[in-house]
């Protein structure tokens, strides 16, 4: 079914996170990594590290992140200063943001050491290295420590710079993101290209999993898909489900779709010790 190369963006956005965790909160840190990614970026996944932190059911969920997070470039970091975790899906791979409050001089002092040269571009600070013939760069702007091919990381300081839109700017994309509580991770997906025109007019689309109450060993699921049109989401309501059902994986998850005019919503259940 041609539907399922939506899942599968879903999917890889997940997989490249290495792991999710609990948060209570979309907060403005959501919204600061949607303006900061370029318009045409695929995806984002975003973790609120406080949040998860804070939780008393997520407290093994931070745990883990500390592992896949922590790296020889931040050895002289603590990931207690690290607030939030972006995956940004582009066209070209992967970029990786964390929002923080930790000492810059440090993350240069790394820099430095791993074989990456100051530069600048656009008057803003850029680090690049060659590695297995590919370019990469790193980025510093305020809080925010971005990573991933040059080209691209040049492009988010091009939309830092409002020389460029941001994935912010799409009315599609900001009408999904409106619609979702705050919750335990956010992923929002993006239909950019005429190929995507296949799946019966989707536009855009996102889902949320929440901890609503502490200590019931359930997480609530929250979705939102936008479409051309009513009939367009209509016509894939089952194909919704099928998505919802397919982006836990093997998780017993219980999925309920329902049309609200050009918008499908998803809602939905799962165990904790199943995420």
């Amino acid at each position: 079914m041609k539907i399922k190369a939506i899942t599968m963006l879903m999917v890889l956005a997940v997989l490249a996170s290495g792991i999710a965790g609990c948060s209570q909160a979309k907060g403005d840190n959501m919204v600061q990594v949607m303006k900061i990614a370029p318009e045409n970026a695929l995806s984002i996944t975003y973790f609120d590290l406080d949040a998860i932190k804070e939780d008393p059911d997520c407290e093994h969920r931070y745990d883990d992140m500390r592992g896949s997070i922590g790296s020889e470039m931040w050895r002289n970091i603590q990931i207690s200063d690290i607030s939030g975790y972006a995956i940004i899906g582009v066209e070209r791979g992967t970029l990786f943001l964390q929002i923080g409050k930790y000492d810059i001089k440090d993350i240069r002092n790394n820099l430095k050491e791993q074989g990456y040269t100051e530069g600048e571009y656009r008057a803003s600070e850029i680090w690049t290295s060659d590695i297995f013939g590919m370019a990469m760069a790193y980025t510093i702007i305020g809080n925010m420590v971005i990573c991933g091919d040059k080209d691209t990381v040049e492009a988010c300081l091009r939309v830092h710079k409002n020389d460029e839109p941001s994935m912010y700017d799409n009315k599609d994309v900001k009408s999904v993101l409106d619609k979702l509580p705050a919750g335990i991770f956010h992923i929002i997906i993006k239909t950019i290209s005429e190929r995507d025109s296949i799946y019966h007019g989707l536009r855009t689309g996102g889902f949320s999993i929440s901890n609503l109450k502490t200590g019931d060993e359930v997480l609530d699921i929250k979705g939102w898909f936008k479409y051309e049109s009513e009939a367009d989401a209509e016509a894939s309501l089952e194909d919704v489900k099928d998505i919802g059902e397919g982006f836990f994986f093997s998780a017993d998850v219980d999925i309920d779709v329902q049309l609200k005019g050009q918008f499908i919503e998803i809602t939905g259940e799962m165990d904790i010790e199943d995420f």
